[in-house]
């Protein structure tokens, strides 16, 4: 990940600790998604550990996904409520 940007030059990484406020928006993210699937696999009445395997894949999958845009949304509420 870039210091700054490129194009108007923000500041991404403010102070020491700074991403620690993009793990509640990965939370957020990862059940968003992963509840679909558990209450879908659920519904066809799959075993529990089908269903923590098959909820485990999809983590691991999407996790590059997840934690990316974690970072963007975090930018954009941080930027929201404390605009530099």
């Amino acid at each position: 990940m870039h210091a700054a940007c490129p194009v108007c030059g923000l500041q991404f990484e403010r102070e020491p600790g700074y991403w620690m406020g993009s793990l509640y928006v990965n939370y957020a993210i990862a059940l968003a998604l992963c509840l679909p699937l558990i209450v879908l696999l659920a519904l066809a009445k799959a075993s529990v550990p089908a269903i923590v395997a098959a909820t485990t894949i999809e983590l691991v999958l999407l996790s590059p996904v997840i934690i990316r845009y974690a970072r963007l949304i975090w930018m954009y509420i941080d930027q929201a409520i404390d605009p530099r």
